[in-house]
């Protein structure tokens, strides 16, 4: 398998087309959430005031950030400084440990072009404690971190053990689409293979709860 196909796969197999289509009933959508894409992969953002435990050891680690991002993904090929061939095929095909990529930023994250892409996806109060309780719920309880960190223009990023086995069928887009069905998206995660298809399942999500695109 040529290693372009294989990072492909491995940056994640996504989601997104069916179930948990929005009501006319949800019409308080002043909440939102940005769906991040960071090359061949998938996560979301939201801002540090909105996530459910005030008191919660990640908040503390990241005092100083507006907005935080996170992403879900294999442990030894997501935090590799250069990930392989090798690395890649393991995690398709074993079901695998995973980690929570947690990056501070100032501000909201921009649009963005190119290789890196943000959509804010507007969502009632009840869909965002939804997604940030799945977000909490993600991580290995007490929040415990790997030990790989990096520099970015918002703080250390860092990355954490998180909840799941990663393999072919559960892949990171596939784990941001199901964030996005609980925002009343309407995903489906066996029919999306790329980040960039959760990317357009977001734009149309918004557009839908705007009053456009139906």
């Amino acid at each position: 398998m040529p290693r372009a196909a294989i990072l492909i796969l491995i940056a994640c197999l996504p989601l997104a087309a069916c179930s948990g289509a929005r009501t006319a009933a949800d019409s308080e959508r002043s909440q939102v959430v940005y769906v991040v894409r960071r090359g061949w992969h998938s996560g979301v953002a939201l801002a540090t005031a909105d996530w459910p435990h005030r008191d919660s050891q990640l908040l503390a680690r990241f005092a100083d950030a507006g907005y935080l991002e996170f992403g879900w993904g294999d442990a030894d090929f997501y935090q590799a400084d250069e990930p392989t061939a090798s690395t890649g095929i393991s995690a398709v095909l074993w079901p695998s440990s995973t980690v929570m990529e947690v990056v501070p930023l100032q501000a909201a994250p921009a649009p963005g072009a190119d290789d890196f892409e943000a959509v804010a996806v507007h969502v009632t109060n009840a869909e965002l404690k939804a997604i940030a309780s799945s977000l909490d719920a993600s991580f290995v309880q007490p929040i415990s971190a790997t030990g790989k960190t990096y520099r970015t223009a918002g703080g250390e990023a860092q990355f954490f053990h998180a909840r799941g086995k990663f393999y072919l069928l559960r892949m990171c887009n596939r784990w941001t689409a199901a964030l996005l069905q609980r925002a009343g998206c309407a995903v489906s995660p066996r029919l999306t293979m790329t980040a960039g298809q959760v990317i357009e399942a977001a734009k149309k999500c918004d557009a839908e709860s705007a009053g456009t695109g139906r």
